[in-house]
């Protein structure tokens, strides 16, 4: 049996488990993607993650989503590529230790 749970218990949820990312990769994935940026975008939604939009001035947009611990997201783009055949998941552009941007 599932436990039932407020729903304003789960909305609090908002608190960041870890710091934002000072050093931002967005510039080496547009340089990657033979790019240049026209915008980039904090978006603080993200309670362990930085998330950061680009906008490529060819029009491209690309999201790159940085841990701050470091971990590789090698396993995370391996996953998101053997199921995207069968579900819906974004394009992965690239994968660093601690990065990993998709459209």
């Amino acid at each position: 049996m599932l436990a039932r749970h407020d729903s304003a218990m789960i909305g609090a949820v908002n608190d960041r488990v870890f710091p934002l990312i000072e050093h931002d990769a967005t510039p080496v994935v547009a340089q990657l993607l033979n790019g240049t940026i026209a915008r980039c975008d904090l978006i603080d939604d993200g309670l362990t993650n930085t998330l950061r939009r680009i906008e490529l001035t060819d029009g491209r947009v690309i999201g790159v989503k940085q841990y701050v611990l470091g971990k590789s997201y090698a396993t995370e783009g391996a996953a998101l590529r053997e199921v995207a055949g069968a579900i819906a998941v974004p394009e992965i552009v690239c994968t660093f230790d601690r990065v990993i941007a998709y459209r």
